[in-house]
């Protein structure tokens, strides 16, 4: 469903991927001939079709309510972010839970003819602020973190590491259910916009493409012609 931010444009954007399409060019930020193709216009419509399927009161689900149907045994799937499958592998929240089972987002064939398979980088990384009179301090807890007995304790903990060995290793593998889709899901990642204006672009992203998916009005293609404008138009005023 749409949050009113980023529940809808993170499951878009996979599939608009998958199927071929780009959100725009990141280093000329030119949408027009991206976002707008037949691979991403086939991807949205991909997302409309599955979109009726899902429950009554679903057009704002976010991973909480996502969680609470599939425990609830509303639905036999769903699509979250990895941070919210702990409550799914306790069977203590989940009555299923020993015969739950988990997988990345599965490729898809484009118009083109292609085979493409992507998922979307959920979450936040952590920043050093620049003005900040204490960087010495969060440079030298970063260089901790990214320690590999460090990121071993944290992922046994629970955690998700991007650390390459330990990604791999059988014990992060082995730790949870998950774990093994979450290696996965980091060998076929892509983001968003990492610009200023990533705010705005998914605010008007979901607004537009949600009118469409969820409330069934126009087409896909005059949806993505509509958010590339807007999109193109932002750029311009920001200074692209």
């Amino acid at each position: 469903g749409d949050n009113g931010y980023d529940s809808l444009a993170m499951f878009a954007e996979q599939v608009i991927w998958s199927f071929g399409g780009e959100l725009g060019n990141y280093s000329t930020y030119k949408v027009d001939g991206y976002l707008n193709t037949e691979g991403a216009i086939a991807g949205i419509e991909y997302y409309h079709d599955l979109f009726q399927f899902v429950p009554p009161g679903f057009g704002n689900a976010f991973y909480i309510k996502c969680n609470d149907a599939f425990v609830a045994g509303i639905v036999p799937m769903s699509c979250n972010y990895l941070a919210f499958f702990p409550g799914l592998a306790n069977k203590a929240t989940n009555e299923y839970a020993d015969v739950t089972g988990y997988f990345a987002c599965p490729p898809q064939v484009g118009p083109d003819g292609v085979e493409r398979r992507f998922a979307a980088l959920g979450g936040q990384g952590a920043s050093v602020v620049s003005y900040s009179k204490k960087k010495d301090l969060a440079f030298k807890w970063l260089e901790w973190f990214i320690k590999p007995d460090t990121q071993m304790k944290w992922a046994k903990l629970g955690g998700y590491t991007c650390h390459a060995d330990t990604l791999a290793s059988d014990e992060f593998l082995n730790a949870t259910p998950y774990n093994p889709t979450f290696k996965t899901s980091m060998e076929i990642f892509k983001d968003w916009w990492a610009c200023p204006e990533y705010d705005e672009l998914l605010r008007t992203f979901s607004e537009i493409i949600a009118d469409y998916v969820i409330k069934d009005n126009g087409t896909a293609e005059q949806a993505l012609d509509k958010c590339t404008k807007q999109w193109e138009s932002i750029f311009e005023e920001a200074g692209y």
